[in-house]
């Protein structure tokens, strides 16, 4: 007769959300160290895990769709009567399930498309697909988001600190002069 010895379980990998669910990977059964090959594996597959819920459980959330129709409106506003056409697209920063619900934009104007979305706690604006040629610093030279700090801004990428900020960059973008110093050519 064989007696079953129950193993112990060996905690391999967790993650704990602040206030909400937690998710542990324990395995049994396996007395050596895991090779780094093995962690990562476990660690994809917590994860895949974590990304699954977080979405479902933002998802569930009104909350959730409630700020998502906000923003959209938002933005569409900040374009005012230069949007021509209004494209949603995946978030552009962050693919992970917390931000499945929060799209970016691709706004067709008069100057070409404009990419737009939220980022952490900044609005990515980007220009690189329209007829505007000239880079963030020609356009928005020593632009400060406030006194003392300039905004992040870089090729054909600004950042507004707020939907106020994103309609000023956008108004400054549809009345540059494409022409200016050749820029255009």
């Amino acid at each position: 007769m064989t007696i079953a010895v129950e193993q112990e379980f060996k905690n391999v990998t967790s993650v704990q959300h602040m206030g909400g669910y937690a998710i542990r990977i324990q395995i049994q059964g396996i007395e050596r160290e895991f090779t780094e090959d093995e962690k990562f594996a476990i660690d994809r597959a917590r994860d895949s895990i974590d990304d699954a819920l977080l979405k479902g459980e933002t998802g569930a959330n009104p909350k959730t769709h409630e700020k998502a129709a906000c923003d959209k409106a938002k933005i569409l506003e900040c374009f005012g009567r230069h949007a021509l056409y209004m494209e949603e697209i995946p978030n552009g920063y962050c693919s992970r399930g917390c931000c499945a619900f929060y799209p970016w934009f691709i706004v067709a104007t008069p100057k070409g498309r404009i990419k737009i979305g939220w980022r952490k706690s900044v609005i990515h604006l980007e220009w690189t697909d329209s007829e505007i040629k000239a880079d963030a610093s020609e356009i928005f030279p020593k632009e400060e988001a406030w006194p003392g700090y300039e905004t992040t801004q870089y090729d054909h990428v600004i950042h507004a600190h707020g939907y106020d900020a994103a309609k000023s960059y956008i108004d400054r973008l549809m009345v540059f002069d494409c022409t200016q110093k050749g820029l255009n050519a």
